[in-house]
């Protein structure tokens, strides 16, 4: 197997060691689900320097070294990887059992992980997962006015509960890509994202996620702005095409605006229990996302009817409110909505109005209308143009 190119092992679940001698697969280039210690307690880490070739790497049970340490077993060197192995991706991801949390992450990761640095000057896939450290490695932070990840793409940080601080991931200048979950300490997102004084933060950023943000409340703008008021006008995430909040219930305040070309397509996602949506709550900053040309709205299962402040959207084209159980009826105020072009609802059992004016043939380009029992199936159109308008 000396010219194996890629071996995925993630999801193995019965896979309790690794391969022997894997370092004789000299020409890997991706090596996926690879155990920083095996089950039978042996430290493979040694092993990666012999694969030279190696471009993407997935580092799977972290963990475990915490065993290893509590063992006294000796983990050399603690770097993993030789200074000539440049990788493009990485993935590194810890298994945690409850009864290990509160141990955080011990002294062997944490140099293991700050010694991957000589070795990502060319990564662009950045993947971490239940890291329990509270704080995130040196390298994926701000080390004086130059980044270290300058060519990332790509970053999902997951899970990361203890960390109290987002990275300034808004002085990458080519990342395209930003998915962020399970910051439970994170109340604010502010400079520490964007990086302090930068003045054109994630200017290529297409999607950003954030998910699973129990505390966040607050969303402000970067304070370069803030502190140049003759800039004020001119808005960040020019690029952006698509951004999701997923269970955020305490957001608040959103004093970010996002404005973009009469050609842009930005979607905004709202998922799950998102209580900015309901009409009870004092989130009042839906002018501020006038670059929004479709809202899609899922999940939010104490929904009734949408709040007034969404007519802030002017320029919203298509509106999409899926598996919302507690949705009663549309505002009247959707039938003067000319921008409005697509209206999709799908999953409403409770939904028994659609306004009149938008039932009008040739009012909206399309209606489509599913799993909703107290309506009409008339609404129903060419699922296909609906997977090329959602999807595509």
């Amino acid at each position: 197997m000396k010219n194996l190119v890629q071996l995925k092992m993630n999801g193995c679940a019965s896979l309790t060691r690794m391969p022997g001698e894997i370092k004789q697969l000299t020409n890997l280039e991706v090596l996926w689900g690879y155990d920083a210690v095996d089950g039978l307690g042996n430290v493979m880490l040694p092993e990666l320097q012999a694969l030279t070739n190696l471009e993407s790497l997935h580092i799977q049970h972290l963990e475990r070294l915490i065993s290893v340490e509590a063992e006294e077993k000796d983990i050399t060197p603690p770097t993993s990887l030789l200074k000539s192995q440049l990788l493009n991706e990485l993935i590194l991801h810890w298994e945690w059992w409850n009864d290990m949390t509160t141990k955080g992450t011990s002294k062997s990761t944490e140099q293991l992980i700050e010694g991957l640095k000589r070795n990502l000057r060319e990564l662009k896939v950045f993947r971490i997962i239940s890291y329990m450290s509270n704080k995130l490695p040196s390298w994926l932070m701000r080390e004086g006015s130059v980044p270290v990840l300058n060519k990332l793409t790509t970053v999902h940080l997951v899970n990361l509960r203890r960390c109290e601080r987002l990275p300034p991931l808004g002085l990458l200048p080519h990342l395209l890509m930003v998915a962020i979950s399970g910051f439970d300490s994170v109340t604010e997102i502010d400079d520490d994202f964007y990086g302090e004084g930068s003045p054109s933060p994630f200017d290529k950023l297409l999607r950003l996620t954030f998910s699973e943000m129990p505390r966040l409340e607050k969303w402000d703008p970067p304070s370069y702005f803030q502190n140049n008021p003759e800039k004020s006008g001119e808005s960040y995430f020019n690029q952006l095409e698509e951004l999701t909040l997923i269970q955020c219930p305490k957001l608040r305040e959103l004093h970010v605006p996002i404005f973009v070309s009469d050609y842009s397509q930005l979607k905004l996602k709202l998922w799950l229990s998102n209580e900015m949506l309901m009409p009870t709550s004092k989130f009042n900053d839906w002018g501020s996302l006038q670059g929004i040309r479709k809202l899609q709205i899922f999940g939010c299962q104490e929904l009734r009817s949408l709040p007034d402040d969404i007519r802030e959207i002017h320029y919203l084209r298509a509106l999409a409110i899926i598996n919302c159980n507690k949705l009663e009826a549309l505002p009247i105020w959707l039938e003067q909505k000319l921008s409005l072009e697509s209206l999709w609802i799908s999953g409403c059992p409770a939904l028994s109005s659609i306004p009149e004016g938008l039932k009008v043939e040739g009012r909206l380009r399309n209606l489509i209308v599913e799993a909703c029992p107290k309506l009409s199936q008339e609404y129903m159109t060419d699922e296909d143009y609906l997977f090329l308008l959602w999807q595509g």
